[in-house]
């Protein structure tokens, strides 16, 4: 009788913490760009070709993409 007491206590806590970490994931928030935010973004990305593409890298990178997430398709 026991056993199956502590079995289930033991269940029953794991549940608690799973419920408990998924909760804390839920409450982060992704922060949002503000219309102001991306227009100071984009005031510093170049019009020369020449120079957009490392400009624009630089964008992605500022939020954090992975540098296997940015490709360029001509």
């Amino acid at each position: 009788m026991k056993g199956k007491f502590r079995e289930l206590l033991l269940g029953v806590i794991v549940c608690v913490l799973i419920v408990s970490k998924v909760s804390q994931a839920a409450q982060q928030q992704i922060p949002i760009s503000t219309v102001d935010d991306i227009a100071r973004d984009f005031e510093s990305v170049p019009c020369s070709n020449s120079e957009r593409l490392n400009a624009s890298r630089a964008l992605f990178e500022k939020m954090q993409a992975p540098p296997s997430a940015i490709s360029v398709e001509k």
